[in-house]
């Protein structure tokens, strides 16, 4: 399954797989929108499968939010 993500009233929502083979894509949509937003919430609920290199995508994807001063929110 692919990894789609979806915003709707400043939410995003992960639907698919975040894996090895979509990690670029996470990253980079993320990054564009860690830059522009001050607060950002994402809900991993949809996700069907993560595997070790999703995870420390997360891990990163918050560990870069906090350097930058930025409200990060992992919910689901």
């Amino acid at each position: 399954m692919l990894l789609e993500i979806k915003c709707q009233e400043n939410i995003y929502t992960i639907n698919g797989n975040l894996d090895k083979s979509n990690l670029d894509d996470f990253n980079s949509h993320f990054e564009h929108i860690l830059k522009a937003s001050g607060k950002v919430v994402i809900n991993i609920e949809n996700l069907v499968r993560v595997d070790e290199s999703g995870m420390k995508a997360l891990v990163k994807l918050h560990n870069n939010a906090l350097a930058m001063g930025k409200d990060l929110s992992i919910i689901g």
